[in-house]
């Protein structure tokens, strides 16, 4: 290795010691099916194909920025090669200065060379360097990660913009503009599952962190809440409620494509528990890819997240032992009761006095209400006979904790027509059962 920085009383001394390049190349032949992540601010392109020839998933980070370009330490030619190579990958990264070599965030070799011969090699004009082999941490994995989330992924569409660039400057003179060709979103197409929340839940996340609630260590929850808090540079301590930190962490996870992703694929039909597995395997770039089984805590997370996030947009439903997650449409979102105040798009419950051992129990239907501005009852559930007596049916999958019997959401008119208008019979508004029931009237969440 090359060395640096030895000091002794008398005189200063800078001393090269050999082997770099031989200790990278034998780091290089360790576990080559493993994916290999390169961060060098400059690479010689010639040098990078001799040295990585070999390898099979290869992530490679730099920096392309305009003086380093027309001074020719960064070369585009890089791009050229990676393209050539189907499992490699190009980020920029204008802010970068770190030299690692990392193989699949297991050991890495980390100190000040860049990929390149004066950086690796000994001689007479190479640069004084070191390099250490450890272990990758977790933390030192977090960091890797945060740059390649706020690297732009090189494409052919940035590509022929940095060669516009490049094609339109004098080379003979020489530049001081140290800005970026393409600024990099916030945004990137890493899909990589480790950008996936590893909490079970934005509270728990937060409850977590501020020391609210007793860490389940069998799983290392905490270390489950640092990697979140730290792949979305957020602070607990910057927050005094909880809602504040929802609204911001709402927004952040904007700003993950893999998350983002996964809630453009639900719609309004939703899809199940083990599709939502399916999606994750198919579309992650890890490599090796999870095997589905492995990826059980991941899909409830995301299931978890995404209606915590957006309740307003997506629901879960749990028609036996499996859920679904789906989109709520426009059509069911947003009004409210004129009379209650209560969302008009929900499943609203009114039991008569003596429920569930006699008795009856309302409940309301979303599409009848949205048409009346305010909440329309039917009857719901009867103890005897529930099926033959309900105005609305049962499917197991609308089995929910609050709805035991999977009761339909829609009547069973608006589910034949779709058209509110067609049917008022059977129907009661709050004030029309307030009423009947002598005025004992509580609406819940709850169907039991």
């Amino acid at each position: 290795m090359h060395k640096e920085n030895i000091y002794q009383p008398t005189e200063a001394l800078f001393m090269r010691w050999t082997g770099l390049e031989a200790t990278l190349r034998s780091f290089l032949t360790e576990a080559v099916n493993e994916p290999l992540f390169v961060f060098s601010p400059f690479i010689t392109t010639s040098y990078a194909k001799e040295l990585l020839e070999h390898q099979g998933e290869v992530h490679i980070v730099t920096s392309w920025r305009k003086d380093h370009l027309l001074a020719g330490v960064s070369d585009l030619e890089l791009y050229n090669l990676v393209k050539q190579h189907p499992n490699w990958h190009l980020y920029i990264n204008d802010r970068l200065h770190a030299k690692v070599y990392c193989r699949n965030f297991s050991t890495l070799l980390m100190g000040s060379a860049n990929l390149s011969r004066r950086g690796m090699q000994d001689t007479e004009q190479s640069n004084h360097e070191v390099m250490i082999k450890t272990v990758c941490d977790a933390e030192s994995k977090q960091h890797m990660l945060s740059i390649l989330q706020n690297s732009l992924v090189m494409t052919d569409d940035h590509f022929d913009t940095y060669q516009t660039w490049f094609a339109s400057i004098e080379q003979a003179i020489q530049s001081v503009d140290t800005g970026s060709v393409v600024e990099p979103t916030s945004t990137n197409e890493l899909f990589l599952v480790s950008q996936l929340p590893a909490s079970t839940s934005p509270h728990r996340l937060w409850s977590v962190l501020r020391e609210d609630a007793k860490v389940d260590n069998s799983w290392n929850e905490f270390g489950a809440a640092e990697h979140d808090i730290n792949n979305l540079g957020m602070r607990v301590r910057h927050f005094s409620t909880y809602e504040e930190f929802k609204n911001a962490l709402t927004h952040k996870m904007t700003e993950l494509r893999f998350f983002t992703a996964f809630m453009e694929r639900i719609d309004t039909d939703g899809f199940r528990f083990g599709y939502g597995k399916e999606w994750v395997q198919t579309n992650c770039i890890d490599d090796p890819v999870p095997y589905r089984k492995d990826l059980t805590r991941t899909v409830q997370n995301l299931f978890a997240w995404v209606v915590a996030l957006y309740p307003d947009e997506f629901e879960i439903l749990q028609p036996r032992h499996t859920q679904i997650i789906r989109r709520i449409a426009p059509q069911e979102r947003n009004e409210l009761c004129s009379q209650t105040g209560r969302k008009l798009n929900a499943s609203w419950y009114i039991a008569t006095i003596g429920y569930p051992d006699s008795g009856v129990q309302f409940k309301s239907c979303p599409n009848c209400s949205l048409y009346a501005g305010e909440l329309i009852f039917r009857l719901g559930r009867v103890r005897e006979a529930i099926s033959q007596q309900s105005s609305f049916g049962f499917t197991d999958k609308r089995i929910t904790a609050n709805n035991p019997d999977g009761i339909h959401s829609w009547c069973l008119e608006c589910r034949g027509t779709g058209d509110p208008a067609t049917h008022t019979d059977r129907a009661y508004t709050v004030t029309e059962l307030s009423t009947s029931q002598g005025g004992l009237v509580n609406i819940t969440k709850k169907g039991v």
